[in-house]
């Protein structure tokens, strides 16, 4: 779905994932991005990991990097400190081609509006946003976006996912106080992707002691 409205020859140039942090926003963009037929539409440039406070010297010449392959010297307009807004001539030359350009993790829409240029002019060209506030494309045209809420699992799925990890391909245990355990593990990591890997990729493994994610 997310694929072909990435394709689809609307005006819908953004697209949003939203959710809360750790639900799986950035693991579903990655997985869009990789389709075959958004590779064979777009060139991709990829900025993972955005955060709170970003640089944008260092995210622009990382979108220079995925341009041009680190074959060719940062232009002189990309030193710091630098201003998206001061160079968008410069900028608007950048993508010549049909890009999707993939924004992980964007705070705010100020940053967002900056680090859009990079696409250039390019009528086909498409923006993918992970974010944790669902307000970021809320001054963009109704008909220019689209806004896609990641919800947490549901309970089995979760259940499976945390016993993929904890219990190292071996089959989870159906009875006793593994069961139990599982259950309140769920519960307390709120059935988020993230929590569960974590919490028990290292620390449950099938035959030893569990008391380090009790």
């Amino acid at each position: 779905m997310l694929a072909d409205k990435l394709i689809e020859s609307g005006r819908v140039a953004h697209v949003a994932l939203v959710g809360h942090p750790g639900v799986g926003k950035t693991t579903v963009a990655a997985a869009v991005v990789k389709h075959p037929d958004v590779t064979a539409r777009f060139e991709i440039v990829r900025l993972d990991g955005i955060s709170r406070t970003p640089d944008m010297t260092v995210l622009y010449r990382r979108a220079w990097d995925d341009i041009h392959g680190n074959k060719k010297r940062y232009p002189r307009w990309l030193a710091p400190p630098f201003d998206p807004q001061q160079h968008r001539e410069e900028i608007a030359q950048l993508c010549q081609s049909c890009t999707l350009l993939l924004l992980d993790d964007v705070w705010t829409a100020e940053d967002y509006q900056h680090l859009c240029l990079i696409c250039g002019e390019h009528e086909h060209s498409r923006v993918l946003v992970t974010s944790r506030d669902k307000l970021l494309l809320a001054q963009m045209p109704d008909n220019e976006k689209a806004v896609f809420t990641v919800p947490a699992l549901d309970f089995e799925p979760a259940r499976a996912l945390l016993c993929h990890h904890a219990f190292a391909g071996f089959p989870p245990p159906t009875e006793g106080e593994w069961v139990s355990l599982i259950k309140n593990v769920v519960e307390r990591c709120e059935r988020l992707p993230l929590a569960l890997t974590v919490c028990t990729r290292k620390h449950c493994i099938y035959g030893q002691a569990c008391s380090s994610i009790q």
